[in-house]
């Protein structure tokens, strides 16, 4: 019987012979990554720490995604989009610490580290989180009370900021490092929106400065204490809401027009029926109204609308330095992820190049004694969200259909060029305005139910 190697001090689990990058587009696709490396036994069932350098937290939760789906294994995959994969995976217990390293421009939380309990509120079953933070609160996802509750560690920290690096950076980035405390076995998981971000929903319908429309339809006046009753019943005000606003545009999806409303006209109501007519009546017939987007939109308006800054040639060279100096001081992960965050507009298409310089810093920084990092594979494969489910699907556009061929078998490579074109595939995601061409591979090409198809070709 093989003896098993430790990594990091924890017993029992395997090592990759290097220490891999897997590439994404939405960063919720990583966590599938983390999953197969627990099922390969590469990290802990339970307690994972994921040191996340990102723009965005991420940690908002789907606000209808039930304590039980949370911990249903790769199950919760398709259930999450990018800003909302976290958490989840803290409730099943996988991850025991989240680390967010945020550009200086990035404040959505508060620096330091607290405790978070996350688990279901017993009136419905639904995930939600006792962190009291404007975060939570404004999305509704806070409840006092939690049944099989978790508790993971949340900590937050500055990485980055010139006058904090003006005068010694490498003791800065030192003391950074130790105050993080990373021993235990971790993912590394850095987002390209990092280094400069952008905020897509800015663009939409500018002819009105839709954007700035949407903050006193959204708007939410945050508690002045704490007490638990309170907040209980902040959340569930907002919970209203925004429940009621999802359904007026929805309604405005279906029919168009907030003609024929049958459910009271709110003080909400009236909000949204003034700004359809506006939108309306600038765009005229020229335009089909992406209703579905302008709520999204909205739900990134309270409390001053998501981070975006450009950082220019200099200030990119400095950020760039400052995660060398970074992985320099850190002990070796077991993984890494990359999400490239491009085509949904979080990173400027302009600097998209950053895949290449992150990839290369990494590669560069030593981590011998785990005999380097691989190159990373093109892409990753992302699973289709939307439809009728399968187990593991192939996501097409037309620019990386021959690089995702290779991450696929020849088998399934063939079938998926003989049985599915753009045109009869062909599906739109209003939000993130692209055309994806989703592509289910059929059992006899998936590989076991360890992972999707290409599982065999990743990095050992």
């Amino acid at each position: 019987m093989a003896k098993c190697e430790d990594v990091h001090s924890t017993p029992c689990l395997k090592r990759f012979k290097k220490i891999p990058i897997y590439v994404v587009e939405e960063h919720n696709d990583a966590l599938q990554f983390i999953y197969s490396a627990i099922g390969g036994k590469r990290l802990p069932v339970e307690g994972t720490t994921l040191l996340h350098l990102d723009a965005h937290p991420d940690m908002l939760i789907p606000r209808r995604l039930t304590g039980n789906e949370a911990r249903s294994g790769r199950d919760l995959l398709p259930l999450l989009e990018i800003e909302n994969w976290i958490v989840p995976a803290a409730a099943a217990g996988h991850l025991g610490r989240a680390v967010w390293v945020r550009p200086p421009w990035a404040t959505q939380l508060m620096d330091g580290s607290r405790l978070v309990r996350t688990g279901d509120r017993p009136k419905d079953g639904l995930l939600r989180v006792d962190c009291p933070e404007p975060y939570f609160l404004s999305d509704a996802l806070y409840s006092s009370k939690l049944a099989n509750d978790r508790t993971f560690t949340l900590t937050v920290a500055e990485l980055g900021n010139p006058d904090k690096l003006r005068n010694n950076e490498d003791q800065y980035v030192k003391n950074l490092v130790e105050s993080l405390l990373l021993t235990a076995p971790y993912v590394l998981d850095i987002d390209l929106d990092f280094f400069s971000t952008d905020n897509p929903f800015a663009s939409l319908y500018t002819k009105i400065n839709l954007y700035d429309l949407l903050e006193p339809i959204y708007e939410f006046d945050l508690p002045n204490n704490t007490e638990p009753e309170l907040l209980d019943q902040v959340v569930a005000n907002r919970e209203r809401q925004l429940d009621e606003l999802e359904e007026l545009f929805k309604f405005l999806e279906l029919h168009d027009s907030l003609d024929g409303w049958n459910k009271g006209k709110t003080e909400i109501f009236h909000k949204v029926s003034d700004l359809s007519l506006l939108l309306k009546n600038t765009y005229g017939d020229s335009h089909s109204i992406d209703w579905w987007a302008v709520h999204a939109a909205g739900c990134t308006r309270d409390q001053g609308g998501l981070p975006r800054y450009r950082c220019n040639e200099k200030q990119l060279a400095n950020m760039m330095d400052s995660l060398r100096l970074l992985l320099i001081n850190l002990p070796p992960p077991v993984l890494v992820t990359l999400a490239r965050s491009t085509e949904d507009g979080y990173c400027p298409l302009d600097q998209r190049e950053g895949q290449a310089s992150v990839r290369n810093t990494a590669s560069a920084v030593g981590w011998s004694e785990r005999g380097g990092v691989c190159l990373p594979l093109p892409y990753a494969i992302t699973t289709h969200r939307h439809g009728t489910r399968f187990p593991w699907h192939l996501s097409i556009d037309g620019l990386k259909h021959e690089k995702l061929a290779l991450r696929m078998s020849p088998e399934a490579t063939q079938y998926v060029r003989t049985k599915y074109s753009p045109s009869a595939c062909a599906r739109t995601s209003s939000v993130r305005r692209r055309c994806t061409w989703s592509a289910p591979l059929p059992p006899q090409y998936c590989a076991a139910a360890q992972g999707p198809p290409y599982s065999r070709s990743l990095p050992r």
